[in-house]
C-alpha cells in the first residue's frame, strides 16, 4: 500500500471513529496515536483537531463529550448521520439510499452481522467501508464509485449541519476536519 492510501485510511478510520458514537478519554488517546501515524503533511488536515482532543484529555471529564455528542446526534435537536435522512423527501431512515449502500457492501464482500450500533448507511459505517476498500487494495474505480454514490453526495451537507449546531463545540472541530479531508478527496476521487 502506497504512503497516501497508508494516510488515506487513517483519515478515514479516524472520522468514523470520532462520528460512531461517544468518546471516551481512552479512545482519544487512541485517535491521537493514529493521527501521530500519518506522513509529515497528511497530518495538517487533523492538527487543529488533535490539539483540541489533547485539550480534552487535560480535562479528563467524558461527560460534557458525552453531553455534546447526545445532543448532537441523538437529540431532535441535532443532525442525523444517516445518507437515507439526507438524500431522501421525507428525510427517514432506512430508505431507499440504505438499501443501496447495502447492496454496494454486499456486491464488495462486507455483510455486517450480529448486532450493529448503526444501519449500514451511518456516516461511521460508510466512512470505515471506504478505509476497507483502500485497505483491500480494492480498484480506484470502485473507490470512486462508492465515494462518488455514498459519501461526496451527502456527507458534506452534514458536517455544514455540524458546524452550524449550537450545540457542537468539539464536534464543530471534527466537522471542519471531515470537510477537508473530504474536499481533498473529491479532488483525488472526482477531480
Amino acid at each position: 500500500m502506497t504512503e497516501i492510501d497508508k494516510d488515506r485510511v487513517i483519515h478515514y478510520t479516524i472520522l468514523s471513529r470520532l462520528l460512531t458514537d461517544q468518546l471516551k478519554t481512552g479512545d482519544m488517546k487512541k485517535l491521537i496515536e493514529l493521527s501521530e501515524s500519518l506522513t509529515p503533511g497528511s497530518g495538517d488536515l487533523v492538527a487543529n483537531l488533535k490539539q483540541e482532543m489533547k485539550l480534552w484529555l487535560v480535562k479528563q471529564d467524558d461527560e460534557p463529550l458525552r453531553v455534546e455528542y447526545a445532543h448532537l446526534f441523538l437529540m431532535p435537536e441535532g443532525v442525523k448521520a444517516y445518507e437515507s435522512v439526507y438524500r431522501t423527501k421525507d428525510g427517514l431512515m432506512m430508505q431507499e439510499p440504505w438499501e443501496r449502500v447495502r447492496s454496494f457492501y454486499l456486491k464488495h464482500g462486507l455483510r455486517l452481522e450480529g448486532e450493529k450500533t448503526h444501519p449500514e448507511d451511518h456516516a461511521s459505517v460508510e466512512l470505515a467501508f471506504m478505509a476497507l476498500l483502500i485497505e483491500n487494495k480494492e480498484t480506484e474505480k470502485v473507490q470512486k464509485e462508492f465515494f462518488k454514490q455514498h459519501i461526496s453526495c451527502w456527507m458534506p451537507k452534514l458536517f455544514e449541519d455540524m458546524k452550524g449546531n449550537p450545540y457542537a463545540d468539539f464536534y464543530n472541530n471534527v466537522a471542519l476536519y471531515g470537510d477537508s479531508f473530504l474536499q481533498q478527496e473529491t479532488k483525488r476521487l472526482v477531480g
